[in-house]
């Protein structure tokens, strides 16, 4: 009898604005996006014109409120929420991003509002640091998240 043992191909342990280690401690409220359409793993800040839950994307070098993530209801899932959709903000807990530079763990983290990959720097094409790394990452790797807003 013959099985496999080695796997040529490495899986992606998860994609950008998806949860992260299930059981670790989280907050995930409601949200509805505003005035644009928000992505997955986008960081975002309430707009409050007409309701405290209306949020909008991150403007460079400003201050971060949540992180639109995944909402795994449907088999249709979107890879963004558009104007005045519902979307899940998660303000505590761990996520999955993709990594603009390289990244080790410790790190603190901010968004490249252009791309949505993130950085260790803050920089005046990125939001502010909103986050800590928790695993390394190479260029366009996957890593994990925490945030705390």
């Amino acid at each position: 009898m013959s099985v496999q043992t080695s796997y040529p191909d490495t899986p992606v342990i998860g994609f950008q604005g998806m949860l992260a280690e299930q059981f670790s401690l989280r907050q995930v409220d409601s949200g509805i996006a505003e005035s644009a359409a928000i992505a997955l793993g986008q960081v975002v800040t309430n707009v409050g014109s007409s309701s405290d839950a209306q949020y909008e994307a991150v403007a460079n070098q400003a201050a971060a409120t949540g992180v639109a993530i995944y909402q795994g209801s449907s088999e249709f899932a979107s890879l963004e929420y558009a104007v005045g959709e519902s979307f899940p903000v998660l303000s505590k807990g761990r996520y999955y991003a993709v990594a603009g530079e390289a990244i080790a763990v410790g790190d603190s983290i901010a968004q490249t509002t252009s791309d949505l990959k993130m950085s260790n720097t803050e920089e005046v094409t990125t939001s502010l640091f909103f986050g800590t790394a928790k695993s390394s990452a190479a260029l366009d790797g996957i890593f994990i998240v925490e945030v705390s807003f």
